[in-house]
């Protein structure tokens, strides 16, 4: 397993990293954070969506919300969950709000 080489959050085999002519499974993982409705915003990091907006590439995108966690057992059991999937995913730029920034630090120095 190793990181993207397009950057992308996401590990995979690396066989599956943005083959051309075949394309295999690339998954990323990112969660939403915890409301009544849970599926409602998910939180793609920057990159996966400049990964989806990029026309060479072909991104599907599946929600999977409401799993139940049993945390009685050791370790914890999963189970359960909703899946909803998003073909050829092209985030809309009025469907995406800033949710974090950063800030770059004035040298002190100067």
């Amino acid at each position: 397993m190793r990181r993207c080489p397009n950057r992308c959050t996401g590990l995979a085999p690396d066989s599956a990293f943005h083959p051309a002519p075949v394309f295999a499974p690339h998954v990323e993982l990112t969660s939403a954070p915890r409301s009544p409705a849970p599926a409602s915003a998910p939180s793609p990091p920057i990159n996966e969506v400049l990964h989806a907006r990029d026309k060479d590439n072909t991104v599907d995108l599946y929600v999977v919300s409401d799993i139940k966690v049993d945390t009685s057992t050791d370790p914890y059991t999963p189970s359960g969950g909703t899946v909803s999937h998003y073909p050829d995913w092209e985030p809309a730029e009025e469907d995406l709000r800033p949710r974090k920034y950063e800030y770059r630090l004035p040298d002190l120095t100067a």
